[in-house]
C-alpha cells in the first residue's frame, strides 16, 4: 500500500513540476529577459500596460554579446517597471518581428511605451549602452526620448 501512494506521489511531482506552455505567450522567467519569437506573443505582452523594451540580437554578434549582460542587469534591476523582450534576429520564427520594426543593424533596442507605441529606437553598441533608465523612466510617455 505504501509503494502504491509513494508511486502515485512521484508521479503527481513529476507532472506538477513540467513547465507550463502557452503557445501565446512566453514563459515568464523572473526578471530575465523574455525570449519572443512572434507577432502573437509580442501582442500577449503589450496588453500588461508596461513599458517595453525590445532586444533585437544575433548569437554571431560580438556586439549584441557585449550588449547582452548589461540588458541582463537592467532587466534584473527594473523588471517590474519594465518588461524586457529578446529577439533573435537570425530565427526564421522571428522574421515578421523584424519586418515590424523595420530591423536593419544589430543590435537594436526598441523601446514601446505602456500603451504599445514605439517611442525610441537606438542601433548600434555604442548607442544601445548609454541609455539612461533612470531617465528614461522619469519621461516614458515623451514622445522624443533619446
Amino acid at each position: 500500500m505504501k509503494k502504491i501512494i509513494l508511486v502515485i506521489l512521484r508521479g503527481l511531482f513529476m507532472v506538477c513540476s513540467l513547465p507550463i506552455y502557452s503557445a501565446n505567450k512566453p514563459k515568464i522567467q523572473g526578471n530575465t529577459p523574455l525570449e519572443v519569437s512572434s507577432l502573437k506573443q509580442l501582442e500577449a505582452l503589450l496588453g500588461s500596460q508596461k513599458i517595453v523594451f525590445i532586444d533585437f540580437y544575433q548569437d554571431s554578434c560580438p556586439p549584441c554579446e557585449r550588449f547582452k549582460p548589461l540588458y541582463e542587469h537592467w532587466a534584473y534591476q527594473f523588471g517590474k517597471q519594465i518588461i524586457f523582450i529578446k529577439v533573435n534576429a537570425s530565427n526564421p520564427e522571428t522574421e515578421d518581428l523584424c519586418k515590424k520594426f523595420e530591423i536593419a543593424s544589430l543590435p537594436t533596442l526598441i523601446i514601446l511605451n505602456s500603451q504599445g507605441k514605439k517611442i525610441a529606437e537606438h542601433t548600434g553598441i555604442e548607442q544601445v549602452t548609454k541609455i539612461s533608465i533612470e531617465r528614461f523612466l522619469a519621461h516614458e510617455e515623451t514622445q522624443d526620448f533619446k
